[in-house]
């Protein structure tokens, strides 16, 4: 078990690379090296490679081949962009100026819709368009011409890219590290920026791919790489991971089985993936330009048994379409705590044609659109979580069954939750909804099983909508500030139905109703005014007791007297409008 260094400035790649002071210098011997279960390869901090590490070998389940870093400061960063400064002006054109990227394999750089092209210090790139004149007309836009060899700008103030005062770089390599389909390889404490498509890749590229398993990646963080920042396939595990300026058709993390796809992923079966104590950094931590919608968490090809812990969104997203996409047959998934602080998105968890999704402790400073949007999705349950969103809370469409949305709060939207089809079975228990500016829960075809019992209804003008009574069920519920219980029926109306016959119309008693904080208080009514539903916890974990309490919050819990602060989600204003593109038609209530 040898200890390889490697030290850009200090080091010489004739060295043995066996200690501090007889160092490599390059990634040659790194990537030459056949290297033995145990091994370590650490690379000096505060200095900085070009070009892609490469894992040679596979370590064993107890003595896995480590890639770290030594010695105090920044981590080592594995740098993929290379710095363009040979520019001249172009001629015929008159805002176009071009600069030779002989010696680049760029063909598969500039295949998809993004030129890659960086810009500045943020790790911003350039929008690829189709031909010079478009950049002659298209501020921070690009073209690679391939037989030329040349890559063609305009800068934002059309300025030569040489005297602009700005960087501009060009992508030279695809990955950051590729732990190359070995197993039991661990990485560890690099930084890697301006990587064309990964940070870290698990697979052997060819035909078919292959992947390993006991693949770690501990501590990195990555800063624009464009395509897929972490992808994970085979059994890998992410732990306290953050992407900065990432983009692309894919996302920040990407979750994906190849095994059923043709000719690429045989033997590539994703069936334990654990993604902990990761998120996207705190300054545009998801940015694209163009037509992409990148995520933050994307799972797709059928991945299976998928943990998602402690995950959190900081800063602005541009262009985003959903912070966690889980779709195409996904899966065993668990999201188990997921922070979003100020980021507007279109959702916060989207689930397309997913077996048994748990969403748990999901906390929204921000407004999405749709903060959750489940389509053709069986077994799914929201639980512990602070929905707020400018739309909808929830969006059931497509077909589902066995869902469960227990002990949590919605805030605000069109309506907190929308049944948009699809007759399965639903149980909505000890939840707070409030402020919707239409309906509570609003049912737009004819329901199956649908049962809300425990709820508190606050501050909107009707409660429910029924298209179609079907197989609702509702009862022990509370409801204040309503103008209608039901449409446009009063609650003593809905009770001639033998409908919510042991709910009431009454100020619950809450610390605050209209900043979020929904604790009771001693003489509220909701105290042990619910009706056993089988659940076990609360909102903070408290265990309800014989006879539960109406709302979110268990009286005489976890909670104290004081504030909840650091509970409950302070208000958000952010908002960005989108529609959402998996198949199936989308009909909202009118």
């Amino acid at each position: 078990m040898a200890v390889y260094y490697v030290d850009f400035t200090g080091g010489a790649d004739g060295n043995s690379g066996l200690s501090t002071g007889a160092a490599w210098k390059t990634l040659t011997n790194v990537n030459g090296t056949t290297f033995s279960p145990g091994d370590q390869i650490l690379f000096k901090r505060g200095e900085t490679w070009t070009g892609t590490i490469v894992a040679t070998a596979s370590g064993t389940i107890n003595a896995p081949i480590t890639y770290g870093a030594y010695g105090t400061g920044a981590k080592p960063i594995i740098n993929g962009g290379v710095l363009l400064s040979s520019w001249s002006k172009t001629a015929g054109r008159t805002n176009v100026y071009e600069a030779s990227v002989s010696g680049y394999n760029l063909d598969s750089v500039f295949s998809i819709d993004y030129g890659t092209v960086w810009y500045g210090t943020d790790y911003r790139w350039m929008s690829k368009v189709a031909d010079i004149a478009t950049v002659d007309s298209t501020a921070r836009s690009c073209f690679y011409d391939t037989a030329a060899d040349k890559i063609y700008v305009r800068t934002a103030g059309s300025t030569n890219p040489g005297a602009d005062g700005v960087s501009y770089y060009i992508a030279g390599y695809d990955i950051g590290i590729n732990l190359n389909g070995k197993s039991y390889v661990t990485v560890g404490d690099f930084t890697f920026t301006r990587m064309c498509s990964h940070a870290v890749f698990p697979m052997a590229t060819g035909t078919p791919f292959l992947a390993g398993v006991g693949q770690i990646v501990n501590d990195c963080e990555a800063y624009g790489v464009r395509h897929n920042a972490f992808s994970m396939a085979g059994r890998i595990k992410v732990n306290r991971c953050t992407v900065h300026y990432a983009g692309g058709q894919g996302g920040a993390f990407v979750v994906a089985d190849l095994s059923d796809y043709p000719g690429i992923g045989q033997n590539i079966r994703t069936d334990d993936v654990e993604i902990n104590d990761c998120g996207t950094g705190a300054t545009s931590a998801i940015w694209a330009p163009g037509v992409y919608a990148p995520k933050a968490v994307l799972m797709e090809f059928n991945p299976s048994n998928v943990k998602i812990k402690n995950f959190t969104l900081e800063g602005e997203q541009s262009f985003g379409f959903y912070d966690v996409d889980v779709s195409y047959g996904a899966s065993d998934v668990t999201i188990d705590g997921f922070k979003i602080n100020g980021v507007a998105v279109t959702s916060a968890v989207a689930s397309y044609g997913t077996s048994t999704l748990s969403v748990e402790e999901l906390r929204m400073k921000g407004r999405s659109s749709i903060a959750v949007d489940i389509y053709n999705t069986s077994n799914f349950t929201l639980k512990r979580s602070s929905v707020r969103a400018s739309t909808y809370g929830i969006r059931f469409d497509g077909s589902y069954s066995n869902v469960n949305v227990n002990y949590n709060s919605f805030d605000s939207g069109t309506y907190n939750v929308l049944i948009n089809s699809g007759s399965g079975s639903i149980y909505g228990y000890n939840n707070v909804f409030s402020k919707a500016t239409t309906y509570a829960i609003a049912v737009a075809g004819t329901p199956g099983t649908v049962i809300f019992k425990n709820n508190a209804f606050l501050n909107c003008p009707s409660a429910i909508y029924l298209a179609s009574i079907g197989g609702w069920s509702s009862d022990y519920n509370i409801g204040f500030g309503l103008t209608y219980w039901l449409l446009d029926q009063t609650l003593a109306a809905w009770q001639t139905l033998s409908m919510d016959t042991h709910s009431s119309i009454a100020d619950p008693k809450m610390y605050d109703l209209y900043s979020g904080d929904f604790r009771l208080k001693s003489n509220s009514p909701c105290i042990n005014a619910g009706t056993p539903v089988g659940l076990v916890e609360d909102y903070l974990g408290s265990r309800p007791g014989e006879v539960p309490d109406i709302g979110m919050y268990e009286y005489g819990g976890r909670y104290s007297v004081t504030a909840l602060n650091t509970q409950r989600p302070t208000a958000g204003t952010r908002t960005v409008a989108g529609t959402r593109t998996a198949a199936g038609t989308r009909t909202a209530v009118s």
